[in-house]
């Protein structure tokens, strides 16, 4: 039976209606039961919820003066406010809890910018010792879900020199280097630092070459782990030279 306030009516005789009454009184209990301690019998716990179970919305439910709800949508859990304000507690595409509500903020951790870097004990993520050893400044062993934040690698590492490389927060890597004593019309395989994990977009090389010559340098064959670089060069100037490249993929 459906819960119905109505029955039993008021002039069902009682030795009718107590099937009436059995039937409701089951309909609220399992109603109650599914997120609450119903013992069956009083007691300090009885009636405390043991879970709470959101019924997807479609959108804002209504707030009555003074108060707060708590609800969830297809994209996350919510919470309005009294004067109607609403507020994204945890985003189920990303799986995090947040408390972004524009894309201003989207690159904010728990509120504190991801860019900056913080002493110990002031992010809201610790491990035996306290706190996440070079969790800004590295993104390594930060405890985190394989290491990343909002769903980008965690891994901001670099090489600095006439070779190397840098990593950004968003994916993006940057690489760069320097062949030696390469003649005109010559070419080399260049192998970069580190490899691409996924694409190579573009490689710009420039040839460093006596300032009379005739000589620049292009690039093909471009992969994930290198590319060729060829000294082109016109009228017969053959200097040897360098040429400098840089490149950029994720």
């Amino acid at each position: 039976m459906t819960w119905n306030k109505n029955k039993p009516a008021g002039s069902d005789p009682l030795n009718i209606s107590d099937d009436l009454i059995r039937q409701n009184w089951a309909a609220l209990e399992d109603a109650l039961a599914r997120d609450h301690n119903f013992p069956g019998t009083e007691g300090s716990d009885a009636g405390e919820h043991e879970k709470v179970t959101l019924r997807e919305q479609t959108e804002k439910p209504p707030v009555a003066t003074g108060k707060h709800v708590l609800y969830a949508k297809s994209d996350g859990i919510y919470i309005e406010k009294a004067d109607g304000t609403e507020i994204k507690l945890f985003d189920f595409n990303i799986e995090r809890l947040t408390n972004v509500d524009n894309a201003d903020n989207a690159d904010k951790v728990d509120g504190f910018d991801a860019s900056q870097t913080r002493t110990p004990n002031t992010i809201p993520v610790a491990d035996a010792n306290g706190w996440i050893n070079d969790w800004i400044n590295q993104g390594e062993g930060s405890g985190l879900d394989t290491d990343k934040i909002r769903g980008l690698d965690g891994d901001f590492s670099c090489m600095k020199g006439s070779n190397g490389y840098t990593k950004l927060p968003n994916g993006i890597i940057i690489q760069w280097g320097v062949v030696g004593n390469i003649q005109g019309d010559g070419e080399i395989t260049v192998n970069f630092n580190i490899q691409f994990p996924h694409l190579c977009f573009v490689v710009v090389a420039t040839a460093d070459v006596p300032f009379n010559t005739d000589q620049w340098a292009t690039v093909r064959d471009i992969n994930t782990t290198s590319f060729v670089a060829r000294m082109e060069y016109y009228a017969g100037n053959k200097d040897n030279g360098t040429i400098k490249w840089i490149a950029i993929g994720y």
